[in-house]
């Protein structure tokens, strides 16, 4: 529980959320984000999790807050020239850096257009990651990959906020979060929409 001097890292209060052609999807969401939340915005597809995602960043980056907008993957056959690690535009100390339990320097030389939806999320969680942002964004991390991919990505989302990689995680997803070792470290937030 926060002292009464301390502040959210975000807050939204009696927010109405709208498309971006103006239709109202839910009036009133409220909520706060501290140190060591996941704020997990939770709804079926076409509700506004990533409207209020997009919302979110866009606040923080008004605010000056050291943010990361990993945006969902809309299409997995795009067709791009580059390795993993071009398209995520890794130098040679940041690969040296990389966490290895989530990709290895083999996979991120891989074709884009030879990689699987996981090995392609997994490279750009991992560019997102190396910006050290103290907020994560994560817009339907968990779309296209097998149950052993999502569980590996979730338990290491939960370690670096419980670890204070990060400060706090706002992860927009239609699916069902599942718990982890480090479960019990974070404080889980739902936003239904």
């Amino acid at each position: 529980m926060p002292n009464d001097n301390e502040v959210p890292l975000f807050s939204l209060k009696d927010f109405k959320l709208k498309t971006p052609q103006g239709k109202l999807l839910k009036d009133g969401v409220s909520f706060e984000v501290w140190p060591g939340d996941v704020v997990y915005l939770k709804g079926e597809n076409g509700k506004g999790k990533t409207t209020l995602a997009k919302e979110i960043f866009s606040q923080l980056k008004k605010q000056k807050v050291n943010v990361e907008f990993l945006p969902q993957l809309s299409s997995l056959n795009s067709s791009l020239p580059f390795t993993l690690a071009e398209v995520v535009a890794l130098s040679e100390a940041q690969l040296k850096e990389l966490p290895s339990q989530l990709i290895s320097l083999e996979i991120l030389q891989r074709p884009w257009n030879h990689a699987s939806g996981g090995e392609r999320k997994k490279a750009l969680l991992v560019r997102s990651l190396l910006k050290k942002p103290d907020i994560l964004i994560l817009d339907e991390p968990f779309n296209h990959l097998d149950a052993e991919t999502i569980i590996e990505i979730q338990s290491l989302i939960w370690r670096l906020v419980a670890t204070h990689e990060l400060k706090a995680i706002v992860l927009a997803s239609h699916q069902e979060i599942g718990a982890s070792p480090e479960f019990g470290a974070i404080n889980l937030k739902e936003v239904r929409l």
